[in-house]
């Protein structure tokens, strides 16, 4: 297995390569993820990521949606890695499937340890893989990856939001144990190892919109009241910037 190793890289291969253990993750992905909860995030991060026409990208954690979006915004060059290998052949015959064999390649490697050479990437993106990882270790990968100038572009959960933290204490089968959603010192972590950073938050109040899907199954009313509180949560992040760290996601855009 091309640059796969240690321990932490082995517990989350075996958890996501058992798929009996995934049951509430697949029922957490319907719940959080599904139609227009995910949307809202992904075009926000679309409007960050630009356009990408020409560029040699790393996908860390790669899923389906992943490389079809960098496939859709032009990217020429797409390394997709990812640790459980029931997932790597998955997306290799979604590659061969969809003719993107030319632009395209899945790997199953450690995210500690990345098999390629300094600078060889213009763009690295990750959407909920950085929590998984060694934060510091990780970075130090990524950054030596990328050419200078480019850019690293995650979207992760926070730890201090009350509520997810609740839900994360009663839904351990959910997740990995060695997994833990990004902090202040997280952040603070990667301001020292890039040149800018710049990162958005999603979800404070806007939670409360998933009474509406969860507890009376109605999407029409859980997309208004989604877009109500999204746009009160982007009033008071300007307004209170340190409130961001209380939110469920965020975006993070950095640069070398």
């Amino acid at each position: 297995m091309n640059g796969l190793s240690g321990d932490r890289a082995d517990e989350e291969r075996r958890w996501y390569e058992a798929e009996g253990s995934r049951q509430g993750y697949r029922r957490e992905q319907g719940i959080f993820y599904d139609g227009e909860a995910h949307a809202v995030v992904m075009r926000r991060v679309e409007a960050i990521l630009g356009d990408v026409t020409g560029k040699a990208v790393l996908i860390l954690g790669a899923g389906g949606g992943d490389i079809r979006r960098m496939i859709r915004l032009g990217a020429q060059c797409i390394e997709a890695i990812e640790i459980a290998g029931p997932r790597v052949q998955a997306l290799t015959d979604l590659v061969a499937r969809e003719g993107w064999d030319d632009r395209a390649r899945v790997v199953q490697m450690d995210a500690h340890r990345l098999a390629y050479g300094d600078g060889s990437f213009d763009l690295v993106f990750g959407g909920a893989i950085l929590h998984h990882l060694n934060v510091a270790k990780a970075l130090e990968e990524v950054r030596r990856v990328l050419r200078s100038g480019g850019r690293a572009i995650f979207v992760e959960p926070l730890r201090l939001n009350p509520f997810l933290g609740v839900y994360r204490l009663l839904t351990p089968g959910s997740r990995t144990k060695e997994e833990r959603p990004l902090g202040p010192g997280d952040v603070a972590l990667m301001a020292t190892k890039f040149r800018k950073i710049h990162w958005e938050s999603f979800y404070f109040l806007a939670l409360a919109a998933f009474t509406f899907r969860v507890l009376w199954k109605n999407e029409r009313w859980f997309n208004g009241a989604l877009w109500l509180f999204s746009s009160l949560d982007r009033h008071l992040a300007a307004v209170f910037p340190l409130a961001k760290h209380l939110y469920w996601i965020a975006c993070f855009e950095l640069t070398v």
